[in-house]
């Protein structure tokens, strides 16, 4: 769930900011998402591992905290160099941020 308070708190309350930066997240994440896909079904894990980073990063901006805890989770796994053990982890990562997109689609 998208904590608008935190936003509003590190935007300044200012609506324009926080409506172009919702905006931005509801644009560049589901990509960013596919990428990630990509990169971990060609083991291509450095590349993962950063985009799992700014998912996570972008993510805590809005307080999703769930979001954020599995992009880390993939995020070490494959800064490690090994395979993402959990596949699992992905599709829970995947289904939180359409859970997230879908609540920010209904405030823009």
């Amino acid at each position: 769930m998208v904590k608008f308070k935190k936003l509003n708190d590190l935007l300044g309350n200012n609506e324009k900011v926080i409506n172009r930066f919702l905006a931005l997240y509801y644009e560049k994440v589901p990509e960013l998402m596919v990428q990630l896909k990509d990169q971990l079904v060609n083991k291509q894990y450095p590349k993962a591992s950063i985009t799992a980073h700014e998912i996570k990063n972008q993510s805590a901006y809005l307080g999703l905290e769930e979001v954020v805890k599995l992009a880390s989770i993939i995020e070490v796994q494959a800064e490690s160099g090994k395979d993402v053990q959990d596949k699992s982890i992905y599709i829970q990562l995947l289904q939180k941020v359409n859970e997230a997109l879908i609540e920010i689609k209904n405030t823009l």
